[in-house]
């Protein structure tokens, strides 16, 4: 084998494991998106609501009010006043 093959296949192999990566990451992220919205159409003012957004919009009203809860429980009535 020569140098430049070894080179060429340390770069298709670099390049298999970032794209396996970006794919199980895509994955987790569309399942926990999916996860979050199910647990946000129980709440009646705003499930209705997402049923007329489009799946992108919706995705990204989700985690959106997921990071505000979780922000807002975080913090003390001082702070919320």
């Amino acid at each position: 084998m020569s140098l430049r093959t070894k080179i060429s296949e340390k770069k298709n192999e670099a390049l298999l494991r970032e794209n396996a990566k970006r794919k199980l990451y895509s994955n987790s992220r569309k399942y926990r998106a999916a996860q979050m919205l199910e647990a946000w159409k129980t709440v009646p003012e705003i499930g209705d609501g997402l049923d007329k957004l489009d799946e992108s919009a919706r995705t990204n009203v989700v985690i959106n009010l997921t990071n505000q809860a979780r922000h807002m429980n975080k913090m003390t009535e001082a702070q919320m006043s």
